[in-house]
């Protein structure tokens, strides 16, 4: 009995190593898949696909807009910032109090900000003619959604420590400021590098979290 019970736990423990396995898999093609959208499409392209009118590329110039996804502004309450480091592209609106990224404006102009990850991610791959990496052989999308889904979870925390930063800087001196935000660069490119775990980038980015929530208490 007892060495029918080791075969057993055996066997479950290459089973999870195999799927522990077959999920880093995913979850870096996932990354992969972002980092070439990321590299080829900016926001202003996405906005731009869409109709807003903006008078820069996006590859270097922030531009200040009337928000696309609340009503209208008697001054244009949104900013594009285009990629810097690693930093990706987005757009903040100080109304909305949100920042999104391409996959985010993707989203809203779909109507649906609970699209799914792998979704968005195929509608720009198709929208503005983007090869994808080559699908892992075991792929199944199905099978792997909640994974991609967590990859997402992780980078909208990053997105919420983001915009309550912007959204506190007066609480900051610049020092203070500038080092928070060092520290978010530091997680986002941790992140889609894929030089750490998402639950060690999860941590930290809630750390970082708390860290804000405190300056914002004690100012």
């Amino acid at each position: 009995m007892a060495r029918h019970t080791s075969i057993l736990d055996s066997q479950t423990y290459e089973q999870s190593l195999r799927e522990k396995e077959k999920n880093e898999v995913f979850s870096r093609w996932t990354k992969e898949r972002l980092s070439t959208l990321r590299e080829a499409v900016t926001a202003h392209d996405v906005l731009r696909y869409f109709g807003v009118s903006l008078k820069h590329d996006g590859s270097s110039q922030e531009e200040q807009i009337s928000c696309p996804f609340h009503g209208k502004d008697n001054r244009p309450s949104a900013r594009v910032y285009p990629p810097t480091g690693p930093s990706p592209s987005g757009l903040y609106c100080w109304t909305c109090q949100k920042r999104w990224d391409i996959v985010g404006i993707w989203k809203m102009f779909h109507g649906d900000d609970k699209m799914k990850f792998t979704v968005a991610l195929r509608g720009l791959e198709s929208a503005f003619g983007i090869i994808a990496p080559d699908v892992p052989e075991f792929y199944d999308e199905d099978e792997k959604e909640d994974t991609s889904q967590r990859f997402e979870e992780v980078q909208r925390l990053l997105q919420v420590c983001e915009n309550r930063l912007l959204e506190s800087r007066s609480s900051f001196d610049m020092h203070g400021y500038l080092t928070v935000g060092k520290l978010l660069d530091a997680l986002y490119y941790a992140m889609d590098q894929d030089v750490m775990p998402l639950d060690g980038v999860e941590v930290r980015a809630r750390l970082v979290l708390d860290k804000i929530g405190e300056k914002i208490r004690s100012a």
